[in-house]
């Protein structure tokens, strides 16, 4: 999609379904590998009411998220979290 929009000279926006931190750290390292993202990536995150992921990798900053640096998507899964949804 963002090779279209480039093609055609178009800015673009993402939107996700999911609440959950493994979604907005997937969209955070799409987001930061998509040059021509010139709209909003809006990851719903500041809704969710449940969580899956270890704290401390995801923070807004400046009403942005700073791409993770940790391995695969930055991230680690909360089994305890994950067990009880």
């Amino acid at each position: 999609l963002a090779g279209i929009c480039d093609t055609f000279g178009l800015g673009l926006s993402m939107h996700s379904n999911s609440h959950l931190g493994i979604s907005l750290a997937a969209m955070v390292h799409l987001a930061g590998a998509t040059p021509n993202l010139t709209y909003a990536c809006d990851p719903h995150w500041p809704w969710k009411t449940e969580e899956v992921v270890k704290p401390g990798a995801l923070s807004f900053v400046d009403g942005s998220v700073p791409v993770p640096t940790g391995a695969g998507l930055g991230v680690e899964i909360d089994d305890d979290s994950l067990a009880a949804l």
